[in-house]
């Protein structure tokens, strides 16, 4: 008896079977693809039903209704489908979502016949989108924060303006009158209307301005309309900003809740030795902003006079908290009623200080994998 074979025969399999099994293995895999897909799309439809309640909530909030309700709704829809909720409660969500929707309006202009009628149509537009970017609250930039683009831009800031396609520039200055979300328009304040330059329609235009408690700006816009008496210029709103920041403490966003005790100013604030313990003349409640080693923003829902002091604790990330003493440098009305308030810091310890600097330095470094983005004129 021949005792050479293997211990063990498995059967040969055939072609077909090959053929079965493997496309079994393909039936399971693609199952369980559909499945997972199926599931990942339901989610994402709760996710999006959810964040249309908070819209509608948020429009409700603010008074938002009728056409104004119904513009923003119809814009959500075509350019902000995907994250309906940041574009009505981030000022960047926003900013996409005008930029978005005014080239989509742009487009239909050059489409019209009536170009007169459709440039008029879109400055209105851009007249009513500023008036609900408003009664949302997003048109005020946190003291630190830098602009997104020229719609942050406020009436009253000055700004030299020089041709673009000219070498060496001319600067010469003018003033921001104006802003919408189409257009922001400057007039001629350097001198007699005689000396203005010429920005015809189209020409190419270098701006720069500073912004208090910011930075410098640097930016190039093109010229979208002009009049001669007095010399004003209607120029395109661009998201390509060029920001320097020279300040002696650099400021990043920071939001904590806070109630503030108001104290007396002593007679000599660089004395704060018994300001820690001093009682307090009322309380306030407000947010933090924005944080420096040498200060802090913040917003109250009353208005604060600058000649006192304000006390509260500071926490943080990282560290105990620590309590502050502020003095209050500026103040400004802001919109809903409430009151931006800058403040410095009295006599905080250098440990503290220093906790604060490095804080801030960590926040200002870019996240792994990320870069800047690109602007854009619109």
């Amino acid at each position: 008896m021949d005792q050479s074979g293997p211990i063990l025969q498995f059967p040969i399999p055939s072609t077909l079977t090959i053929a079965l099994l493997a496309g079994g293995l393909l039936l399971f895999f693609g199952g369980a693809a559909a499945i997972e897909w199926s599931r990942r799309r339901e989610r994402s439809r709760r996710r999006l039903l959810r964040e249309w309640e908070s819209v509608h909530d948020v429009l409700q909030e603010c008074g938002l209704s009728g056409e104004d309700a119904a513009l923003l709704e119809e814009w959500l829809g075509y350019h902000a489908a995907r994250a309906p909720l940041r574009a009505v409660t981030t000022r960047e969500g926003f900013e996409a979502l005008v930029a978005a929707g005014m080239e989509r309006a742009r487009r239909a202009q050059a489409k019209s016949k009536r170009r007169d009628a459709a440039s008029t149509l879109v400055d209105d537009l851009g007249v009513r989108l500023r008036a609900l970017r408003a009664q949302l609250g997003l048109d005020h930039i946190p003291a630190g924060s830098s602009m997104n683009s020229t719609r942050d831009l406020s009436d009253g800031q000055w700004m030299s303006i020089a041709r673009g396609n000219v070498n060496p520039p001319q600067w010469f200055r003018v003033m921001i009158e104006n802003v919408n979300e189409a257009f922001f328009y400057v007039a001629y304040k350097d001198g007699p209307p005689s000396t203005a330059p010429a920005l015809p329609v189209g020409a190419p235009v270098r701006c720069a301005l500073w912004r208090g408690e910011d930075a410098r700006y640097t930016f190039d816009t093109v010229v979208a309309a002009h009049t001669g008496i007095p010399p004003a210029w209607t120029l395109k709103h661009t998201a390509a900003l060029r920001r320097t920041q020279t300040r002696a403490h650099f400021r990043v966003r920071h939001d904590q809740a806070v109630v503030a005790d108001v104290l007396n100013a002593p007679l000599d604030p660089r004395d704060p030795a018994d300001l820690a313990t001093r009682p307090a003349v009322t309380k306030l409640s407000g947010r933090i902003t924005s944080l420096s080693a040498g200060g802090c923003a913040m917003v109250f829902n009353q208005s604060v006079t600058r000649h006192v002091l304000l006390r509260f604790t500071l926490d943080v990330p990282g560290a105990s908290p620590t309590q502050v003493l502020v003095e209050i440098v500026a103040t400004a009305h802001i919109s809903g009623g409430r009151h931006l308030v800058r403040g410095k810091f009295l006599g905080l310890p250098q440990d503290a200080q220093d906790t604060i600097a490095r804080h801030v330095h960590h926040k200002q470094q870019p996240r792994h994998g990320t870069a800047p983005s690109k602007g854009h004129t619109t």
